[in-house]
């Protein structure tokens, strides 16, 4: 399973986060490049990602439901 992440155009450092709901960082990439991040690993549940780079910030929930 994956998570796929729109395209951005920055050309400077991106860097993503996966947070639980109890604020406990369970991915970090400081340098992302790709489209997309997998998340086969993470339990089912309610999932906070973090995307930052040197013009926009911003916070998405998502879910994770493996059947």
């Amino acid at each position: 399973d994956q998570l796929i992440i729109g395209r951005r155009t920055s050309d400077g450092n991106q860097t993503v986060q996966i947070l639980n709901y109890l604020g406990q960082k369970l991915y970090h990439n400081s340098n992302f490049k790709g489209d997309a991040i997998e998340v086969s690993s993470l339990e089912n549940g309610i999932y906070l990602l973090r995307y930052s780079d040197q013009d926009e910030f911003s916070i998405e929930r998502f879910v994770v439901q493996h059947n």
